[in-house]
């Protein structure tokens, strides 16, 4: 799974009604040449599963999932698109609204800092206003990192599937799998429960016992996760709610031996204002936690 920011424009209907994102190969320029224009480019990269964050009016109003992969297509009908050449890239999707849309500025400061350099084109300008490129590709740790603004308004980013699939009927097992899912995304149940019971009830790097405090936090993001790593107890961490902020967003993360690895926004004045201590280690690692450290810290380039 790639990700992708697209900025909708006055496509933003046309998107939400036909469920597809349409952008020229090429146009010419008034000397005859061909352009490529970089943010089309970016369209002809997505691929079947791909995220796409669709952004409207300084906000990301809505995700998309790509139901294929990218293909030619001729200039679809409609007065938005009558501007541009007739041959395309077309992308299939499926789109969800966001209930509550994320404002660039909960997160453009860090997602400059860390990410603009390495999307293809850069999202914001060097005066931080959103770039006016159709669409970016987006590394991993940047999808990441918007998920978990959105996923903070408790909205399930794979909430939907583009596959149609028969409703499960309540009480069978396939509606008790997916149930256990949809807890485990937020923390809960059974899932909840396993990482109670894993880390005795303690905060993995403080050791607080305050249960009703302690947040069930995945290692490798949620939305990045296989099936069955979501509900895995060994792909999570019990941690106190200053610290699963911090690693959620991955401005921490821990290594092999459990030693706390500092992002490069995180100050000591930042930990002492949070409480919380440079020498900060995880006591109780168990191996199966290490493949999923490990991505993590691949995931937001943390090196050691």
């Amino acid at each position: 799974m790639n990700f992708f920011w697209v900025n909708l424009g006055t496509s933003h209907k046309e998107v939400f009604k036909n469920k597809f994102l349409w952008a020229p190969q090429f146009t010419f320029n008034k000397n005859g040449s061909k352009i490529v224009n970089q943010g089309w480019s970016s369209v002809a990269k997505v691929k079947k599963g791909d995220i796409i964050f669709g952004h409207l009016d300084s906000k990301i109003v809505c995700i998309a999932k790509a139901t294929k992969d990218v293909h030619p297509s001729p200039r679809p009908e409609g007065k938005t698109f009558d501007q541009w050449n007739e041959n395309g890239w077309k992308v299939d999707i499926e789109i969800t609204k966001i209930p509550e849309p994320v404002r660039d500025s909960e997160f453009c400061d860090f997602f400059i800092e860390k990410y603009n350099s390495e999307c293809s084109p850069k999202v914001f300008t060097v005066k931080g206003i959103c770039s006016v490129f159709y669409m970016s590709s987006l590394p991993k740790g940047a999808g990441a990192l918007i998920l978990s603004h959105i996923q903070d308004t408790n909205y399930i980013a794979d909430d939907f599937d583009p596959k149609p699939r028969p409703e499960p009927k309540i009480g069978s097992k396939i509606d008790t799998v997916r149930e256990a899912i949809i807890k485990a995304r937020i923390g809960q149940g059974p899932y909840r429960k396993k990482l109670i019971e894993l880390w005795n009830g303690k905060c993995s790097v403080t050791e607080l016992a305050f249960e009703e405090l302690l947040v069930a936090s995945h290692i490798v993001p949620w939305s990045l996760c296989e099936s069955f790593e979501r509900i895995d107890p060994y792909n999570g961490l019990l941690l106190s709610p200053n610290l699963d902020k911090l690693f959620d967003k991955g401005l921490i993360s821990f290594t092999d031996e459990g030693k706390l690895l500092l992002g490069t926004s995180i100050t000591d004045e930042v930990l002492n204002k949070l409480g919380i201590s440079k020498h900060s280690q995880i006591s109780a690692l168990k191996p199966e936690n290490l493949p999923y450290l490990s991505r993590h810290r691949e995931l937001f380039e943390f090196k050691y």
